[in-house]
Order: C-alpha cells, then sequence, then structure tokens
C-alpha cells in the first residue's frame, strides 16, 4: 500500500458509478485509477473518487479536465469505449490513508487531490503596496520575527545573504 504522500501517478482507467446508499443515493461519482511507480520498481494502483454534490462539485471537474476531459465529451464520460480521459497521462496526485468503511481496523490509500505536474499555475499577483499594507494593519511583521527567532533562522535579509564558502581543497576528503 502506498504511503501518504505526494507523487506523480499515470491514469490508468476510470469509471462512473451511481452512488448505491446514502444522503446522494443514485447521484453519479466518478472514479480514475491511477498507476505509481514504486522506489523498489514496482507499480502500485491507487483510486480518486469524485463527486457531484454542491460541495465537491468544482473539484470534480476541475480534476476531470485536468485529466483530460472536454467540456464537448463531459456527456460521454461513462462509456469507456469513448476513452475522453487522457490514458496515460502523469498527474500529481497526493495520497493519504482512510479507515474502510466496512472494516474501521482496515486502512486503504486512496487520492485525496489531483493537480498537473507542476502544480497550478499563480493567479495575478498582488502589489507590493498592498501586501505592505496588509503586513503594517495585520501585525504579520512583528509575528514573523518573532517565529523566525524562536525557530533560530536569522532575521538577515536574503537579499544580504551570503552563502559559505567551501573548505579550500574539500573534495581531497572523499575517500574515493
Amino acid at each position: 500500500m502506498l504511503q501518504p504522500g505526494s507523487y506523480t501517478g499515470k491514469i490508468e482507467s476510470y469509471a462512473v458509478e451511481e452512488t448505491k446508499q446514502g444522503a446522494n443515493q443514485g447521484m453519479p461519482k466518478v472514479h480514475i485509477n491511477f498507476v505509481v511507480a514504486t522506489p523498489s520498481g514496482g507499480q502500485e494502483r491507487v483510486r480518486w473518487t469524485g463527486y457531484f454534490t454542491k460541495k465537491a462539485k468544482k473539484n470534480t471537474l476541475e480534476t476531470l479536465a485536468h485529466c483530460g476531459l472536454s467540456s464537448e465529451n463531459l456527456r460521454n464520460l461513462p462509456d469507456p469505449a469513448k476513452k475522453v480521459l487522457a490514458i496515460g497521462r502523469e498527474m500529481a496526485i497526493n495520497v493519504i490513508h482512510e479507515p474502510d468503511q466496512k472494516d474501521a481496523s482496515k486502512m486503504y490509500a486512496k487520492v485525496r487531490w489531483v493537480n498537473p505536474v507542476g502544480g497550478r499555475g499563480f493567479g495575478e499577483a498582488m502589489s507590493t503596496g498592498s501586501f505592505q499594507f496588509f503586513i503594517n494593519s495585520s501585525g504579520l511583521q512583528g509575528e514573523f520575527h518573532e517565529i523566525a527567532k524562536s525557530i533560530g533562522v536569522p532575521s538577515t535579509p536574503i537579499m544580504d545573504f551570503k552563502p559559505a564558502e567551501p573548505e579550500a581543497n574539500s573534495l581531497d576528503n572523499i575517500p574515493f
């Protein structure tokens, strides 16, 4: 079982199912199976499930779009023969562990988030003046200073930071 963390996974397959129980009974849900290469050279499979509830719909649609679905092909999603998702596309996935719904003593790995490899782009940058106003009005500068001091980070501005010079002949000490 994959350990919790961030991975690159390839889309292997997908399916649309009807929710069988609970408040969302009868509502569709989408499963996407990912294959993740393990450090030992093997492969692990892990699943993402998206729902169309009011709360989850936006994330589900964004994930499907990142996975290759176009608005023209949305209606074809339940038909695997139409191949509307980009099978084989690499995606950045975040894996968590959750207890099994039928047996809480058993854990399983599941995909919590799916994003394009490299992450999402940034939005419009906040102006320096607006950010400085926020810092001044919120007291963030003082808070940051205290936190940095408490963890031993010097208050020297990064532009004044000079990396340590390597020791002379430091490569001479390598034992091979």
